[in-house]
């Protein structure tokens, strides 16, 4: 079957509109991890002051760009489904990026890698968070995809607006600096007349590198743990995917040569760079998960070829099989819309909306004092907390999150010891969990003679 252009833009809308159903699909409901709720917080910030001020008086500068584009989609109302849309859109953009990198391949390629990417589970759970993780993705690959249709139209024009597209990336997530030493090698050796744009690579490198570098952990054992726990999520999760993703990356050598490596050396650079970092995250490799489906769409567009139905058949069989219309868990890929979050223990979900509504409104109650160990949730489903237990997130021993001797968060006042005057006391698991023992003997003498309110599956409120 030859696609003309008209049924191919047909085809690709029809798979948009079924993604865009399936990431806002209860888009609000489900409870934010931690970190979406920084960045939420981030963002209503720049609606009330312009720039992103948090209450301890510090600029969060981390994902700028990210921070502002959420901001605009929260100024008329702040909740959670107007802080995830911005991830939902490149969510979007990130199905039409991998049909025209599929492109590159063959038609049927491109079609077959837009509707992986759009029904992967994975993509689709980050295409329904507040961080900006979907995002980095979508700038990695564009970056490199529009450095390679830059060589092949030798057009300057693409070269400036892939910068363009690098400085986005870096600031959206330090690693995009992997990409530095590439753009450096590819301006010297296909843009020689153009050497004064080495000024933007090696300005980001100089801007954000002192950053970039503090990030590495280089403890051997560290390194050797981390690697095995990034390939086991990908061998445990999605094997059938990957080995049918590898015979694709055979596929697209034969096909695509230069194409494919401009795609692999960069993702595999930054990949076992990941081993060296100090904090532990599927969220860090999630960049990778992109490659699947497009490898995926070379494997059976190559076989359509030649077998044509029998592929079409083995193509359904490979999208449903494995969906969630059939594996409550472990899916693979989502045909059926969900409610609920990813389950990823490196990414703690805090209960916050399961509070009963009389514990909330004396919660809220601004005659109430607040003391909290992790800051940002509570500032955001419920406020601004007056008390915050010092404690390393990271779980990297003294490491608290301070500006001006406050909480860097929320400006709530820092202490180990018990308020004088009566206060609600929230505990979350995660807290505790990286609480060391001498915090721990500290954080129970606070809780002395404290009566249990409400209890949910993360959380515990005390009356003290």
């Amino acid at each position: 079957m030859k696609l003309t252009k008209k049924t191919e833009i047909i085809i690709l809308v029809l798979i948009l509109v079924f993604a865009l159903f399936l990431r806002l699909w209860h888009l609000g409901m489900p409870d934010m991890w931690i970190d979406e709720t920084t960045s939420s917080l981030a963002a209503s910030k720049i609606i009330e002051h312009g720039v992103p001020r948090l209450d301890s008086g510090t600029l969060y500068s981390r994902a700028l760009v990210f921070h502002y584009l959420q901001a605009f989609f929260m100024i008329i109302i702040q909740n959670d489904f107007t802080a995830r849309l911005i991830s939902v859109l490149f969510g979007l953009a990130s199905i039409v990026l991998a049909y025209f990198i599929a492109r590159e391949y063959s038609k049927p390629a491109a079609i077959i890698a837009a509707v992986f990417t759009a029904v992967f589970f994975i993509q689709i759970f980050f295409s329904r968070q507040a961080r900006m993780y979907q995002m980095f993705q979508f700038f990695f690959y564009l970056s490199i995809f529009l450095l390679y249709k830059a060589k092949q139209l030798n057009s300057k024009k693409l070269l400036y607006i892939s910068l363009i597209s690098l400085i986005i990336l870096v600031d959206t997530q330090i690693a995009g600096l992997v990409l530095v030493p590439f753009y450096i090698i590819f301006i010297l050796k296909y843009f020689r007349k153009n050497y004064l744009t080495l000024i933007i690579p090696v300005a980001v490198s100089l801007y954000y590198g002192l950053g970039f570098i503090s990030s590495i952990w280089l403890k051997t054992d560290v390194v050797s743990n981390y690697l095995e726990g990034y390939t086991n999520f990908f061998s445990l999760t999605i094997t059938a995917y990957i080995i049918l993703a590898v015979i694709g990356i055979i596929f697209a050598f034969y096909k695509n040569k230069e194409l494919t490596f401009y795609l692999l050396i960069p993702s595999i650079v930054l990949f076992f760079g990941l081993i060296f970092v100090k904090l532990f995250g599927l969220r860090y490799m999630y960049f990778l998960f992109f490659l699947i489906p497009i490898f995926l769409a070379i494997f059976f567009s190559i076989l359509y070829k030649k077998y044509n139905w029998i592929i079409l058949i083995a193509l359904a069989f490979a999208l449903i099989y494995p969906s969630n219309l059939f594996f409550q868990y472990n899916y693979n890929t989502i045909i059926k819309p969900v409610a609920v979050n990813f389950y990823d223990s490196t990414a703690p979900i805090l209960d916050y909306k399961s509070i009963s509504p009389q514990t909330l409104a004396l919660l809220k109650d601004k005659d109430n004092k607040l003391m909290v160990l992790f800051q940002s949730g509570p500032a955001w489903y419920i406020k601004k907390p007056d008390y915050v237990f010092p404690f390393s997130e990271t779980g990297f021993a003294g490491r608290y999150p301070t500006y001006n001797n406050t909480d860097y968060y929320t400006g709530a006042q820092f202490t180990t010891t018990k308020p004088s005057s009566s206060f609600y006391l929230i505990e979350d698991v995660f807290s505790q969990s990286k609480l060391t023992s001498e915090e721990k003997s500290k954080y129970d003498l606070i809780k002395t003679n404290c009566s249990l309110v409400e209890e949910t599956k993360s959380l515990k409120i005390f009356k003290c």
